[in-house]
């Protein structure tokens, strides 16, 4: 599989995580399985040579989801993710290296 149909693949998972997240009331274990989730996939994108200028939004996204404890805030209730995680979403592959 090439880099950029990786690249789709797991923002594809990663969009629907994050619209589960938004537009679901997911329970705190719920949260917490999206929450690995959301990690893994994010780091699987770090592994691809992708557009560098994502670098520190991917890396500032798992310093959040490391430091979330969704038995304290909801996802929608930390500073920023979704922010940051919704700017990785909207990136358009003919943006890839």
């Amino acid at each position: 599989m090439s880099e950029e149909n990786k690249f789709k693949a797991i923002i594809q998972e990663i969009k629907e995580i994050f619209l589960f997240l938004t537009i679901k009331k997911p329970s705190s274990d719920e949260e917490i399985e999206a929450r690995e989730n959301l990690i893994k996939k994010f780091k699987e994108l770090t592994s691809l040579n992708t557009i560098q200028e994502l670098d520190e939004v991917i890396e500032d996204i798992l310093n959040k989801l490391e430091d979330w404890d969704p038995f304290n805030f909801t996802f929608i209730g930390v500073r920023g993710l979704s922010d940051s995680i919704q700017k990785i979403i909207d990136v358009t592959p003919d943006k890839l290296l």
